[in-house]
C-alpha cells in the first residue's frame, strides 16, 4: 500500500497504470544483463521479432509481492523498466508508487537487487523532487542493492548492447504455451584464444542469429525439420540454442572446440538443469575424418544439426559442409542461420552447396530493430539467410 496524506489509500499498481511501462523503454547504454522474451510462430511464419522487457499490465503487478512473484517479474526486466520510468515520469504521486513497488521487489528478491546492480542503475535518478517519504524509500533501495553486489566478477558492465555480457535471460515460448527460461552466463572476452582471421573468438556472447533460430526452432514448422532422434549444435559457443531444444524436450549435444566455451557451456548445462539431456562435445571440425571422432558422431544417431552465425571466412564454410556427412550419416537436416553481410564465408556459402550437390533451401529473414538494439547495433543494415539442407544417407 501506498501512505498518501496520513492514510493508506491505494495500492502502487493503481498509480503504476500511468506508468509507460516496459514496451516503451529502450535499452540502457552500459550493462551487464539482457533480458529477451521469445515467441515462436505459427508453422507457416518464420518471424524475426522479440520483445525486450515484455509490457505489464497493472493486473500483472501483485500486491503485496511474494518472493516467487518478484522472481518472474525481475527476470522479465521490471526492475530496470521502473528505473526508468523514474526518470521519465514528472507526476509526485506516480513517482511515490513506483518507488514503493521498486523498494518492495528489491526487498523480496536478491535478482532484482543483481539487476540493478549489474545495469550501473544506482543511485537512483528522479523526474521529481523527492518527499522526505520517498528519499527515505530511494535510501532503503539503495541500501539493500549496495549489500548484495554481486563478487564473483559477473556484475561488470559493458560499454555497449553489443558487447561480452555478464548473464543473459532468455525466455521462449512456443506455439504450445510451454514457457522456457534460459539462464545463460557469457565468457569474458580476454578469456579466449584467437580464433580464424586472427580475431579474439566470437563465442563468448549470444548473436542475434541465435535468438533467430530458437525461435525457428521453437515453431511448429521448426520442430518437424528436427526429426526424432538427438541433435547436434556446431559451434555452439555458449550454448543458447542446444539448451533451449533440450529445455523444450529435445536430447542434444552442443559442440564446440574452445576451452573457455567448453567449460561455460558446461556450466549453462547444469545451471539450466539439463544435463540429462543436454551434453558437451569438445568438436574440432577439421578432425571429423579421424577414425575415433567419426565413429563417435555416427554412434550419436544425429537426425539434426543446427548452428547459427558460424560462417565467418572461407575456410570455415569448407570446414562445415564437410563436417555434415559425418555428423548425419543416416540422412538428416541441417538448419543453418546466417547474416548476409560482413562475414567472407556466407557469400560464397551457396556457391559452395550447389558444386557439392547438396540439396537445400533458404529464405531471407530481416531482423528488426528491437534485435538490433540487442546484439547488432553495429549492423544496422544487416540480413539473415536460413537454410535447410538436406542430407542423404551414405
Amino acid at each position: 500500500m501506498v501512505l498518501l496524506r496520513g492514510k493508506w489509500e491505494k495500492s502502487p499498481t493503481e498509480w503504476l497504470k500511468h506508468v509507460r511501462h516496459p514496451s516503451t523503454v529502450q535499452p540502457p547504454t552500459k550493462h551487464g544483463v539482457r533480458v529477451v522474451v521469445i515467441e515462436a510462430g505459427k508453422a507457416d511464419e518464420l518471424r524475426t521479432d522479440v520483445t525486450i522487457n515484455p509490457c505489464f499490465e497493472p493486473r500483472d503487478l501483485p500486491w503485496p509481492l511474494e518472493a516467487e512473484q518478484a522472481s518472474h517479474l525481475t527476470s522479465c526486466g521490471l526492475a530496470i523498466s521502473l528505473v526508468e520510468s523514474l526518470r521519465r515520469n514528472e507526476e509526485g504521486e506516480i513517482q511515490s508508487a513506483i518507488l514503493k513497488y521498486l523498494d518492495a521487489l528489491v526487498s523480496v528478491s536478491e535478482e532484482a537487487c543483481h539487476h540493478l546492480n549489474r545495469y550501473k542503475e544506482l543511485p537512483l535518478d528522479v523526474g521529481v523532487k523527492p518527499s522526505d517519504e520517498d528519499r527515505a524509500c530511494i535510501s532503503r533501495i539503495e541500501q539493500l542493492c549496495y549489500e548484495h553486489i554481486d563478487p564473483n566478477g559477473y556484475g561488470e558492465s559493458v560499454s555497449n548492447w553489443s558487447g561480452w555480457a555478464a548473464l543473459y535471460e532468455v525466455w521462449v515460448r512456443n506455439p504450445k504455451e510451454k514457457l522456457s527460461k534460459l539462464k545463460i552466463y557469457g565468457v569474458e572476452k580476454k578469456m579466449s584464444s584467437f580464433d580464424f582471421g586472427g580475431a579474439h573468438l566470437t563465442g563468448g556472447r549470444i548473436w542475434a542469429s541465435s535468438l533467430l533460430l530458437i525461435r525457428w526452432l521453437s515453431s511448429i514448422a521448426g520442430a518437424l525439420l528436427l526429426g526424432e532422434g538427438p541433435i547436434l549444435e556446431l559451434g555452439a559457443g555458449l550454448g543458447v540454442v542446444g539448451i533451449a531444444l533440450a529445455k523444450q524436450g529435445h536430447k542434444v549435444v552442443v559442440s564446440d572446440r574452445e576451452p573457455a566455451l567448453l567449460a561455460r557451456m558446461q556450466e549453462n548445462v547444469e545451471v539450466n538443469q539439463v544435463e540429462r539431456t543436454c551434453k558437451v562435445l569438445d568438436l574440432d571440425w577439421a578432425e571429423v575424418a579421424k577414425p575415433r571422432v567419426s565413429k563417435l558422431l555416427k554412434a550419436q544417431g544425429f537426425s539434426s544439426v543446427v548452428a547459427a552465425d558460424i560462417i565467418y571466412e572461407e575456410e570455415m564454410a569448407d570446414l562445415i559442409l564437410g563436417v555434415l556427412p559425418y555428423a548425419l550419416p543416416r540422412g538428416g537436416n541441417v538448419v543453418i542461420i546466417t547474416p548476409l553481410k560482413h562475414r567472407k564465408g556466407t557469400v560464397s556459402f551457396k556457391e559452395k552447396l550447389e558444386r557439392r550437390g547438396f540439396e537445400f533451401s533458404s529464405q531471407l529473414l530481416h531482423c528488426n530493430p528491437s534485435l538490433h538494439e540487442l546484439f547488432a547495433y553495429y549492423e544496422p543494415d544487416q540480413e539473415y539467410l536460413g537454410y535447410v539442407i538436406r542430407i542423404k544417407s551414405s
